[in-house]
């Protein structure tokens, strides 16, 4: 039991990179270079989506909605892949891929619009 306690106690803790702020580094034509939209087009796509990817948590620093869209807007533009797009963006290639971002945005492309899933 002691051992246990000290083996708890002398557990390594965990350090997570610093994600940047895309919307934040690059200027707008940037912005458009990279991902074919605007700063102002980022901020109305990430409204319309945000009540169905905003996740209730921020455990293990879950991607945030803005993150999510830049990674599907990103895999859009260049058609790169996963692990290029997650390199640009400071992500893991299995936060992007089939089990990541992707998997939750790419069902609302198919839609007619995008205006209907709000």
């Amino acid at each position: 039991m002691a051992l246990v306690a000290l083996v708890k106690f002398l557990r390594w803790p965990r350090h997570y990179a610093e994600r940047p702020n895309l919307l934040e580094q690059y200027s707008n034509d940037e912005l458009y270079a990279r991902y074919r939209f605007g700063r102002d087009d980022i901020a109305f796509i990430c409204n319309i989506l945000r009540p169905r990817l905003e996740l209730a948590t921020l455990r293990s620093h879950a991607l945030t909605v803005e993150e999510q869209v830049l990674i599907a807007l990103r895999f859009y533009a260049s058609g790169s892949f996963y692990e290029v797009i997650g390199d640009g963006l400071a992500v893991r290639k299995s936060a992007v891929g089939p089990c990541g971002a992707l998997s939750v945005i790419c069902p609302y492309r198919s839609s007619g619009s995008i205006c209907e899933m709000a």
